[in-house]
């Protein structure tokens, strides 16, 4: 019946009998990409409506280089067809230009993407062509008014837009390290990531995604002390020394969100026995505003005793690490330091993840509050033990169960997920 009362698709359809956009689109929020899909073939007016949910909620891969493969590689020949759907998200892939003598795409398929809200950008592998990265950054350039979200993994050689004063008033997030293990080839392509942060293209940013090693030199470059205020979430990858922990008390304004992400301590750092103090010095500064902190730290030597602050404010404590890593110990008053206590040290705390590698698992204690303390206040607890070669893991009920117990005793509110790993 809908389809006979003459309405087209650019224009919004009502009858009495229609489902107005302004119900349809609220309903498309608590659907799944693959259920909006279908709503979109029921009718004109439902197409009409749902279509803009979709775009919102799709990522739209672009490939700059398979169009250039090959006869006998698969070809990428819908790449017009995925920009014609006019996309909020894209993921533009950036691999190896096999032939030179071949064209580079033609720019023209690429003048709708004007309205981006999200852009990843993945080097998969090089070399690459200069066209590829010239495009790239168009398309970047382009969207700068309407930018959330931008994100850069690259394989080795960095490469990031010289921005030359655009601004991106709506840019909220930056990622940008690379996937391999060692040092970034461009120092020119760090000192362009720093100036865009520093010198005012991304006047709201407030979550930064980053390689250590960047961080190091944009502190060589005295870039860190001129990061906005805004930001107030960092998250970092790749290989930490002292250092490199050192060099990060220069950003001046507090975090709300650390994330130490599959960071790796190296083993030839000359000041290797200095990490923990130099990692405390970093919470401490931040303690008073952290309500997040996630800790995955990985390192090929050593057992040290690692302090933690107390963290009047934090919602979130998650911390995964290996036995090598040694002890952990929280501030129950200055300059006192003993085992975790939940009323001093989390006063607040919400959620508590906690992955230890260990052949023991007692050694899971060393993240709960001492004897009989009830946390009350606590509502999600989260445990992965990696106990694969201690004897008592042969019966995984008897295991889960005295984790249970244990939880259950201390955080009586909580909602327990217990994880037994690789038993």
């Amino acid at each position: 019946e809908e389809e006979t009362q003459g309405h087209n698709q650019t224009a919004a359809p009502y009858s009495g009998r229609v489902l107005i956009p302004d119900v349809i689109r609220p309903l498309c929020q608590f659907l799944s990409v693959k259920d909006i899909k279908e709503c979109r073939l029921v009718s004109k007016s439902w197409n009409y409506a749902a279509t803009p949910v979709l775009e919102a909620r799709t990522g739209t891969m672009i490939d700059l280089y398979r169009q250039h493969y090959p006869e006998n590689y698969p070809r990428n020949d819908n790449v017009e067809e995925k920009v014609n759907f006019r996309p909020a998200k894209i993921c533009i892939l950036i691999g190896p230009h096999l032939d030179d003598a071949l064209p580079p795409m033609d720019r023209k398929i690429f003048s709708s993407l004007t309205n981006l809200k999200e852009i990843y950008v993945n080097f998969i592998t090089q070399p690459h062509s200069p066209w590829q990265m010239d495009l790239c950054d168009k398309i970047i350039l382009t969207s700068s008014p309407t930018l959330v979200h931008l994100r850069f993994i690259y394989e080795r050689d960095l490469h990031f837009p010289s921005l030359g004063g655009t601004v991106f008033p709506k840019l909220k997030e930056l990622a940008t390290y690379h996937r391999c293990l060692g040092e970034p080839t461009s120092d020119k392509a760090v000192e362009e990531i720093g100036h865009a942060i520093t010198t005012g293209s991304f006047p709201g940013l407030e979550y930064l995604e980053i390689d250590a090693s960047y961080l190091c030199e944009m502190s060589r470059m005295e870039m860190l002390q001129k990061f906005p205020k805004s930001l107030n979430s960092l998250r970092l990858y790749g290989d930490l020394t002292t250092t490199r922990i050192e060099s990060l008390l220069k950003i001046p304004h507090p975090l709300k969100k650390l994330e130490f992400y599959m960071v790796f301590l190296l083993p030839n750092d000359d000041r290797e026995d200095e990490l923990p103090t130099a990692l405390y010095n970093l919470l401490k500064k931040h303690a008073p505003t952290l309500e997040n902190l996630y800790v995955d730290l990985w390192i090929l030597r050593g057992q040290y005793v690692w302090k933690f602050p107390a963290f009047p404010v934090m919602k979130s404590f998650e911390i995964y690490h290996t036995a090598k890593l040694g002890k952990f110990e929280f501030e129950s008053s200055p300059g006192n330091f003993e085992r975790i206590g939940g009323s001093v040290c989390f006063p607040v705390l919400e959620d508590l993840c906690v992955f230890t590698e260990s052949s023991n698992v007692s050694d899971l204690d060393e993240f709960l509050p001492n004897g009989c303390q009830v946390v009350d206040w606590v509502r999600k607890v989260v445990c992965l033990v990696h106990t694969w070669d201690h004897p008592e893991t042969r019966s995984r009920k008897l295991t889960r169960d005295k984790i249970e117990t244990r939880l259950m005793e201390i955080f009586p509110n909580a909602m327990r997920e217990i994880r037994l790993v690789n038993i």
